[in-house]
């Protein structure tokens, strides 16, 4: 029976034709410009790449945070409350410095109510993939820089100035 496979880079390559080519300023306003929900998919769509070269942005993969989007909690108290007023706590955690992250972060908490609400998409077997590739360089190579050391016209330059939190 052959065996199941997963490709696994320590450092995740940018593709050449990447957005994530632009300058970490001109990055910071499409995300911000975006709203909550068109943020959260991009994010679950391109997690590998995020969680390495943005760390402050998406929260980095645990066992527990991989299995708490995999299988579907009991119950969460966000699930009685109404789509627009889920898309309001998220508004707030929007306004300041911090709110891409907080934007990610509540939405990993909350995955399958935000998912439930349509407000979070739905999780492809390619997006479940991701998430585990992520989780498995975390096991391997538990620091990923906040900062690169080196930093070349094909890599993001994160600055310290520009990823303060706020």
């Amino acid at each position: 029976m052959p065996h199941a496979t997963l490709d696994l880079e320590i450092v995740p390559h940018l593709p050449a034709s990447s957005l994530f080519r632009l300058s970490t300023e001109l990055l910071l306003l499409i995300f911000e410009a975006m709203p909550p929900e068109s943020f959260i998919a991009f994010m679950f769509a391109s997690y590998d790449l995020m969680s390495y070269w943005w760390p402050d942005v998406v929260p980095m993969m645990s066992q527990r945070l991989l299995k708490s989007l995999l299988i579907p909690p009991r119950e969460n108290v966000f699930s009685r409350l109404p789509a627009e007023l889920l898309m309001e706590v998220m508004s707030y955690l929007g306004k300041g410095g911090k709110g891409l992250g907080d934007w990610m972060a509540f939405a990993m908490a909350n995955y399958h109510v935000l998912r439930d609400k349509g407000i979070a998409p739905g999780m492809s077997r390619g997006t479940k993939k991701q998430l585990q590739k992520a989780f498995l360089r975390e096991l391997v190579n538990p620091f990923s820089p906040t900062s690169p050391t080196t930093s070349t016209a094909s890599e993001p330059n994160f600055e310290a100035s520009s990823m303060a939190p706020g």
